[in-house]
């Protein structure tokens, strides 16, 4: 850091203000509210910076809590649960318990969007002084004593400048990148649709149950193994999302799990059948499984293809688009908790060429899917290094080493 900046404390140069929640049991506290209330939702729906709330808390709920009213400018610090997250607000509003709402003193000495930037920088710090309990944890104490430097406001307001065009142009590069992933996906959609809606010489059209064995029975588990061997254990978590194959370095014994969880084998094909598993696509071939034997989530529907389907065949059929489109529309049950109905993923019609036209396919397939993958890879390593320059802005910016002229260079 330059020597002709001071350090201070965020207390120093900052009023501090934790938020609270106003009492869910009290109707009165919520309805009909006029009073902005943060939460970080209003993040998630709107990026860094805030210009309204999803929610809202009456009059007579803030007269009945702690919280203060914080003016536009405010900065919002994430001190429990998702620590770091960050955010400005350009409205007045309250905040809920999780965040902390910094209010840049009246004396002149710092600008708000400096503090700003300077909060993008925090997460590491934050999370290595939080206490650990159930949740991370950053107490008012020890947040009022993290240091500052502050070079002059002049300074600050040019260091603002100058980070504000730099991000600009990272973030439409990341966009482009992000555009090009996702047209990269569509192109090998359209392949998958392209090869799945033709039906040439000898294809047989039929129903996935007449093709497939679906849920196996466990007692097959049972008959094999004693109670005491192990399985491979493969919560939903560990499902790849469009990965072929998947394997567990889980294992338990065959007792703990051949009641509750599902039942597969080696070879298998899972589809998750749940929102948002099935929607995005957690779908994979078994392989590797600990006495060829494994057991998952609940909501894992496991295929076992005839001798005349390919795993790999089906797999592909599974991944299409317009399969998890077709299977959306027919979900049942609550929202964010629905199923794809037993009519439709075992009624749900698949076209079958031969087993050699399968495996001329597959090769197709796989070589257009290794395409597609590098292409994804190479945009993928270009967004972490946007990342990376985005860290190393931001170190020169509150060490004093930023200028204008090096930092167009770098973003070039």
């Amino acid at each position: 850091m330059r020597e002709d900046w001071k350090v201070k404390t965020l207390s120093d140069v900052c009023n501090i203000y934790n938020g609270s929640t106003p009492l869910r049991s009290k109707k009165e506290f919520w309805e009909n509210g006029n009073i902005n209330w943060f939460t970080i939702n209003d993040i998630r729906t709107q990026g860094r910076i805030i210009n309204y709330t999803s929610q809202k808390i009456s009059e007579e709920g803030f007269e009945n809590s702690s919280l203060k009213i914080l003016p536009p400018k405010t900065i919002l610090l994430c001190c429990t649960a998702s620590v770091g997250e960050y955010a400005i607000s350009n409205i007045e509003l309250t905040t809920n318990q999780q965040f902390n709402g910094l209010v840049v003193k009246e004396n002149g000495d710092l600008f708000s969007e400096y503090l700003f930037y300077f909060a993008s920088t925090l997460k590491k710090q934050l999370l290595d002084i939080s206490g650990k309990t159930t949740i991370d944890f950053v107490s008012m104490t020890k947040l009022k004593k993290i240091q500052i430097p502050i070079p002059t406001l002049s300074e600050q307001k040019q260091i603002v400048a100058i980070l504000d065009q730099a991000f600009t142009a990272i973030d439409q590069a990341k966009a482009n990148i992000e555009k090009n992933i996702e047209n990269a996906k569509e192109l090998f959609q359209s392949k998958l649709n392209e090869i799945f809606s033709q039906k040439g010489d000898g294809w047989e059209e039929k129903s996935l149950s007449e093709v497939c064995q679906i849920q196996p029975p466990k007692a097959e588990a049972r008959k094999e193994l004693g109670k005491n061997e192990m399985v491979s254990f493969v919560p939903m978590k560990e499902m790849g999302i469009n990965e072929m194959y998947f394997k567990s370095a889980q294992y338990k014994e065959l007792q703990e799990v051949s009641n509750s969880y599902t039942y597969f084998k080696n070879n298998d094909v899972l589809l998750a059948k749940i929102t948002p598993c099935f929607e995005n696509g957690k779908l994979g071939i078994a392989q590797g499984l600990i006495n060829n034997i494994g057991f998952g989530s609940s909501e894992y529907i496991v295929y076992r293809p005839s001798g005349n389907l390919l795993p790999e065949f089906l797999y592909h059929f599974l991944n299409q688009q317009t399969f998890r489109e077709n299977g959306a529309r027919v979900m049942t049950g609550a929202v964010g908790h629905k199923r794809i109905p037993k009519e439709f993923y075992e009624g749900y019609k698949i076209k079958i060429p031969s087993l050699p036209e399968q495996k001329e396919i597959l090769s197709k397939m796989n070589d257009l899917s290794t395409n597609s993958e590098k292409i994804k890879d190479d945009y993928y390593k270009k967004l972490i290094l946007l990342e990376e320059l985005k860290k190393s802005i931001l170190q020169k910016a509150f060490s004093g080493e930023l200028t204008g002229k090096e930092l167009a260079v770098e973003v070039d």
